[in-house]
């Protein structure tokens, strides 16, 4: 997505095409003082920023808000983001992954409520069997693999399973596999408040540091733990 910025597009050197979209913001801007009157109940709690801007790609809402991630985290927020999944959008996708705790779903009003509502249904272990069944159907050796395992409720949150609910989950995947299966690790929402109680599980065979990563302190701490 590089698409060039409009020539109109600066606040410094407005000219008359610049000046001709005010009278097009107006009734914009009357819509929304109108919505506002009698703002809409929240379904949740959570404090939601959003990032974006009113013209197409290449504006830096990947970076900004990678910014602001690490920004809430090092006030010692507990942070995810989320964003709609496009299939063209995948480099950034890759990139948030790797720098945040991200929630990424087709459809953005289910990236939380589904997979909290799939949990309470007691559909873990059905949404597991589907998601190796699609995803490892081309490898052959999957001995050779590692399976990184969290709930999507977990992500970003430093809230972990139930230790028996963990043990339980592992033990079905392992299941899943005839042979030697495949090493399970545990994260990334792993820190130091939460390996002493992870590493108890003894079907675990490590850890995926996420955002702990980030810090050294942390991670060193982290290291420690594991092996104290």
């Amino acid at each position: 997505m590089n698409f060039i910025k409009p020539k109109f597009w600066d606040l410094r050197k407005p000219n008359f095409i610049s000046k001709l979209l005010v009278i097009f913001t107006l009734p914009l801007i009357i819509n929304n003082f109108l919505l506002n009157i009698r703002p809409k109940k929240k379904n949740h709690k959570i404090k939601t920023i959003c990032v974006g801007n009113i013209y197409l790609g290449g504006t830096g809402k990947t970076p900004a808000t990678i910014r602001l991630y690490k920004i809430f985290t090092k006030l010692g927020l507990k942070v995810a983001v989320g964003k709609k999944f496009y299939n063209s959008h995948l480099d950034e996708i890759s990139l948030l992954t790797n720098e945040t705790s991200l929630i990424t779903d087709t459809n953005r009003n289910d990236i939380i409520s589904k997979t909290l509502t799939e949990k309470k249904r007691g559909k873990t272990r059905l949404i597991l069997s589907r998601q190796i069944r699609l995803g490892l159907n081309k490898i052959k050796k999957k001995s050779n693999i590692l399976i990184a395992y969290e709930p999507v409720w977990s992500i970003g949150t430093g809230n972990i399973p139930k230790p028996k609910e963990l043990e339980q989950t592992v033990n079905f995947i392992k299941k899943k596999f005839k042979g030697k299966s495949p090493k399970i690790l545990y994260g990334g929402s792993v820190n130091p408040q939460n390996i002493s109680d992870l590493k108890k599980i003894n079907t675990l065979d490590g850890f995926l540091i996420g955002g702990a990563s980030q810090s050294p302190k942390k991670f060193i701490d982290i290291v420690k733990k594991t092996y104290n």
